[in-house]
């Protein structure tokens, strides 16, 4: 490969967090840590992170590096569950966009919290804007993917990740001197036992899968631009950690808040809508801050939906011959296609059309890949890497630092432990156990 198709070693590490750090971390995690029990689910992901998506992640990198010409078929399974995630996804970014908008022409600075609800639903039940913002997001993605793996997505992710912590911290730092705050840290860090169910183990799961991207080849394809010496599992330490850090942080910026300002932890996915422009219109120079803030959604929501196209228009280069624009054009006009279906599903004119028992598009993409594809597609990685590449090569590839040790453990974990409790986890899940 060209040398502007190879990511550096800092590059790589930043590029993966780019595509694992996003709004699974700053949108989803702290709803689903609210809706989920607080101290509980985060007790419950923090063990998923340990025993799946470090192993998962080191087994997609090792596939990607050493091919798929094994198993041929699961590499189009994974690009059906990249898109699928990106129908939605890219719902979610014009969110992002809009409400980085409001924050510029200062729309949400007078709202209460009721009042700033009463706006989320009434923005996400139209028809017009939120197709306008997903038209933008993926044209944004699309230009940034033309630019190239080196000047653009690396760049890119060099930029933004430090921004991206830098403005959590100074959130944090606010947030911890709001009175009532503290009931916030004990909601989050103080866990109950008695919440951990298996569908709280089943939900922690799949947000294991969401936020690191897992399952659908978008890890794999990175790796393919790594360079050989790049180690994969310490990178997968790596790429795992910076991603934990970030939802705590996300957390630890939303709950001292959401408990202060007396806001129902378990509203949902207009949790971090709500709260943050609440938080903002209470500090000096938070106008500011506020459009910093949702401008990281979008950097964050964005470096998600580039490493997602890539592995679409990766996986077109690859099987169809195609060159990289017109990759590019199928998969943008592929991916807007569907996202606009997924947006219009939640308006309340075209809601009744595009639904499935009753459930929008929107939420039976998000339920679909969330629950079903991504750890499924984490399990067949892991079967791949433990079963059908040779044994003595996935161990070296999987240590770090010579410590052939640490790859033993990894192959034994990917070979059995993790295709058994995903399966096991999932089927009862279904209400099949």
């Amino acid at each position: 490969m060209a040398s502007d198709n190879r990511f550096g070693r800092l590059g790589a590490v930043l590029a993966a967090a780019g595509s694992a750090v996003g709004l699974g971390n700053i949108w989803k995690f702290p709803y689903m840590t609210g809706e989920n029990g607080g101290g509980a689910f985060l007790l419950i992901y923090l063990a998923c992170i340990l025993l799946f998506g470090i192993p998962v992640l080191s087994a997609e990198f090792y596939a990607g590096r050493k091919g798929l010409s094994k198993w041929k078929w699961l590499s189009p399974l994974a690009t059906l569950s990249a898109t699928i995630f990106i129908s939605f996804y890219f719902v979610v970014t014009g969110w992002c966009f809009h409400y980085l908008y409001l924050s510029i022409v200062g729309a949400t600075g007078s709202l209460s919290p009721a009042e700033l609800t009463v706006t989320f639903g009434s923005f996400t039940g139209s028809v017009v804007m939120p197709a306008l913002w997903v038209f933008i997001a993926i044209a944004l993605t699309a230009a940034i993917g033309l630019a190239g793996i080196k000047s653009g997505i690396e760049r890119a992710s060099k930029i933004l990740m430090p921004l991206l912590f830098l403005i959590l911290l100074v959130l944090i730092g606010y947030g911890l001197t709001m009175t009532g705050c503290s009931e916030g840290l004990r909601f989050m860090f103080r866990p109950d036992f008695g919440k951990i169910t298996p569908q709280l183990t089943l939900n922690a799961l799949s947000q294991c899968f969401f936020t690191l991207s897992l399952g659908m080849g978008v890890m794999a394809n990175y790796a393919s631009y790594m360079e050989e010496q790049q180690n994969l599992s310490r990178t997968a330490v790596q790429v795992a950690s910076l991603d934990t850090l970030v939802a705590i942080l996300a957390g630890l910026a939303i709950f001292p808040a959401v408990f202060a300002l007396g806001i129902d932890p378990t509203q949902g996915p207009e949790l971090v809508y709500v709260t943050l422009p609440s938080v903002f219109r209470q500090i000096g120079g938070g106008f500011v801050l506020q459009i910093l803030f949702f401008l990281l959604m979008v950097i964050a929501a964005i470096t998600t939906t580039i490493s997602i196209m890539q592995a679409q228009v990766s996986w077109l280069e690859r099987n169809c011959r195609m060159t990289q624009w017109k990759a590019i054009l199928l998969s943008s006009l592929t991916d807007l296609v569907l996202a606009l279906l997924c947006s219009l599903s939640l308006s309340s004119r075209c809601g009744q059309w595009l639904s499935i028992g009753g459930t929008s598009l929107y939420d039976c993409a998000d339920a679909l890949v969330t629950k079903i594809l991504f750890p499924f597609g984490g399990m067949i990685f892991s079967i791949y890497a433990g079963w059908a590449c040779p044994k003595d090569d996935v161990i070296r590839e999987l240590s770090i630092g010579g410590r052939l040790a640490i790859g033993k453990t990894m192959l034994l974990l990917i070979r059995y432990f993790i295709p058994t409790v995903i399966l096991v986890i999932v089927l009862n899940g279904f209400g099949l156990f």
